[in-house]
């Protein structure tokens, strides 16, 4: 038995399997933002799709950066809870089974890479888009451990306005493109808004961070995951219109997530495969 944990600011996605390649089941509820009930409720949810069965591994990605050596969670902006929280103390009730900490996007790129819409392909960025931006990049079907953990999502993508991330980064590609900051700008909540117009504009602020990860990670295929991946049809046309007037390159292709918001639990399992067979 293996468990895969998603821990994201607004939901958390737990997810059981036998065989690291198929999800027995999937538990979600809303996130805690007190940590001794969230830990309760984790360790609750564990029991309930372990059956008393031995775990032999968990892997649990959260959004902000880890330490990988000492399997800490350095910080977490849309969690701050986490700060300085050890895995070790997370989990404590399971420390018996072997414990992997990740970065929340870079377990999601992991699974869209192996087994979902990067498939075939050497490099592999991917964003996702929820109520913070992150992203991360693959290579050869793996995390790269020796590269710190990347956030995208604080890039400066505009510099002359007032609208901030929960960093206090102005101007950022998540203060424009995260699902908190939708409804700031918009007035409406992304996951209910069909106004093209409105969907041209955050697809334009979208192709400028999309833009500056071509010129740096220079990946082979773009995924975009997260909650708002599922307005992708709408915000695709923005993306694309607005790539074509930064034209020192050719951008690469831009694809939806294959597994949207299971990205991070199944990830969890391909990083626990691929440790366990190292």
């Amino acid at each position: 038995m293996y468990i895969s944990i998603d821990i994201g600011g607004t939901n958390t996605r737990i997810a059981s399997s036998e065989n690291l390649k198929d999800i027995s089941e999937l538990t979600i509820f809303d996130s805690i933002h007190s940590l001794p009930e969230q830990k309760a409720k984790i360790e609750e949810t564990i029991n309930i799709l372990a059956g008393g069965r031995p775990i032999e591994g968990i892997c649990v990605g959260v959004p902000g950066v880890v330490v990988r050596e000492t399997s800490a969670i350095q910080r977490a902006p849309n969690y701050p809870e986490l700060n300085g929280v050890l895995l070790s103390d997370l989990l404590s009730a399971f420390s018996g089974s072997k414990l992997v900490l990740e970065n929340d996007a870079a377990l999601g790129a992991l699974s869209e890479a192996v087994r979902g819409s990067g498939v075939g392909y050497y490099s592999v960025a991917y964003l996702t888009l929820g109520t913070g931006v992150g992203g991360a990049l693959i290579e050869n079907s793996e995390i790269n451990k020796n590269r710190k953990v990347s956030e995208p999502g604080h890039m400066i993508i505009n510099f002359d306005n007032t609208a901030s991330d929960n960093l206090g980064y102005v101007g950022s590609l998540e203060a424009y493109t995260s699902g908190l900051s939708f409804e700031n700008l918009y007035g409406q909540k992304a996951d209910t808004c069909v106004d093209r117009g409105i969907w041209l504009r955050y697809g334009n602020n979208l192709a400028t961070g999309i833009s500056n990860i071509v010129l740096l990670w220079g990946p082979d295929i773009i995924v975009i995951g997260g909650g708002i991946s599922d307005k992708f049809e709408y915000f695709i046309d923005g993306v694309s219109s607005k790539l074509k007037d930064y034209n020192f390159f050719a951008p690469p292709k831009i694809v939806k997530s294959a597994f949207e918001d299971k990205s991070g639990v199944i990830g969890g399992f391909v990083q626990l495969e691929q440790l366990l067979k190292s």
